[in-house]
């Protein structure tokens, strides 16, 4: 999700270090992994996904009510 839990931040546009995302507005830093707080200000963890390259193709396994939004 490309969207800080914080304050909606754009976490696409942060710095990348190792695993770590950190919101160019607030500096709260994310673990990409898992999505865990790494340091704050914001107090709600960063939803992730599981991710995998399965025959040259991005697979994401995406919550139920994700996935029934874009399969019907």
């Amino acid at each position: 999700n490309a969207v800080c839990a914080h304050a909606g931040g754009p976490l696409e546009a942060g710095n990348f270090d190792g695993f770590c995302v950190t919101c160019p507005w607030h500096a709260s830093v994310y673990d990409v992994r898992t999505g865990d707080i790494v340091h704050g200000p914001t107090a709600f963890p960063q939803p992730s996904f599981e991710v995998r390259v399965r025959s040259g193709q991005i697979e994401i396994r995406a919550p139920q009510a994700i996935a029934r939004m874009y399969t019907g």
